[in-house]
């Protein structure tokens, strides 16, 4: 089996490290006796999403992200159809706020985005005090006017196992669209709602970061499920991952309970 990869935005959208969840998810598959090829991208570069298996995209400041969709805004219609193809994405940190109706700055400047699921983002400043004159019944969230950062542990409907990582985000999501994980501990979308990130079929959006596949064993399985089809029945399991995970998951929420 051979499985095609595209790491979009290498350079502009990668701190925390998120280049290793590319690493992560190569090595196991390659271990587990598939071909990975990977492909890096970034401004300017012409490619066609349909022909890959496999889309990621990282955490970048905000400046870098606005820069990054003003150049992914012309795959937007080949992104809805590798989205409605039910192929798998993921976008982590505030990269999945590209696949949203718009991306509003501080000072106010509005970007389109992707338009696969109906939401905005507000990067604070200037959007925000537009969006809450004209939501007044969401005055609370000007409390999150300012760069919100801190652990975080997640639950999902696909997997039984917590969610751990890392959240740094500026700004809110608010929409009407089927999120990806759910908050037991930590920030989501919004201060208003128990819930993180977006799906739409097998695109992945959440602003968890880690990296998320390296810090969470049960995350990168199922990705690596979506990927192959399920026709990988049996993956390789680290034991320094999953020790590394557990103890994660353990300390979490020994913290997070004593608050």
């Amino acid at each position: 089996m051979k499985i095609k990869i595209l790491h979009l935005y290498h350079d502009l959208m990668n701190l925390y490290g998120e280049y290793a969840n590319i690493s992560v998810l190569c090595r196991h598959l390659e271990d587990a006796g598939v071909e990975a090829e990977l492909d890096r991208v970034s401004i300017g570069d012409d490619y066609s999403l349909s022909k890959y298996d496999f889309i990621y995209c990282g955490a970048g400041t905000e400046r870098n992200l606005m820069v990054a969709l003003s150049d992914f805004i012309r795959y937007k219609d080949d992104l809805k159809y590798y989205a409605d193809s039910g192929k798998a994405a993921l976008f982590t940190g505030n990269s999945f706020e590209m696949l949203g109706n718009n991306v509003f700055d501080r000072e106010g400047k509005m970007l389109e985005g992707m338009a696969l699921a109906d939401f905005s983002a507000y990067q604070g400043g200037e959007s925000y005090k537009a969006f809450i004159e004209a939501n007044p019944e969401e005055r609370s969230l000007a409390d999150s006017d300012k760069r919100l950062t801190g652990d975080a542990v997640f639950t999902a409907d696909f997997i039984d196992k917590p969610i751990v990582g890392f959240i740094n985000k500026c700004g809110f999501i608010k929409g009407s669209f089927t999120p990806f994980l759910n908050v037991k501990y930590g920030l989501g979308n919004n201060n208003s709602e128990k819930t993180d990130g977006v799906r739409i079929n097998n695109i992945m959006g959440t602003h968890l970061t880690g990296p998320l596949l390296v810090k969470n064993p049960p995350i990168l399985s199922y990705v690596i499920s979506l990927i192959t089809g399920g026709e990988l029945t049996e993956q390789k399991e680290y034991d320094s991952e999953l020790l590394g995970y557990e103890v994660t998951v353990r300390e979490l929420m020994k913290r997070f309970s004593a608050e």
